[in-house]
């Protein structure tokens, strides 16, 4: 059902850990931060593919639907999809 998420999480990872390799001697630890940051995001959503929980609101313990996990597939909460 996810697995057309789960192909655009693979290839965001893929795409920020080069930048994040590219980005390794920049003289702004925040850019860096925030490249992390976002990786961390979309490692956890593999992670909760993998085991079973994507698109469960971490929240409300809700389904997350369909269309806004495409919009961003990283959400933890639908309020954030909303908020985004």
């Amino acid at each position: 059902m996810y697995e057309s998420i789960r192909h655009e999480l693979l290839v965001m990872r893929d795409e920020l850990r080069q930048s994040l390799y590219r980005n390794t001697a920049s003289t702004n630890p925040q850019v860096r931060q925030y490249i992390q940051d976002d990786l961390d995001d979309v490692e956890r959503a593999l992670l909760k593919l993998e085991i079973g929980v994507f698109g469960v609101d971490e929240s409300t313990g809700a389904q997350i639907p369909y269309h806004k996990l495409s919009a961003l597939p990283t959400a933890r909460t639908e309020e954030e999809i909303i908020y985004h």
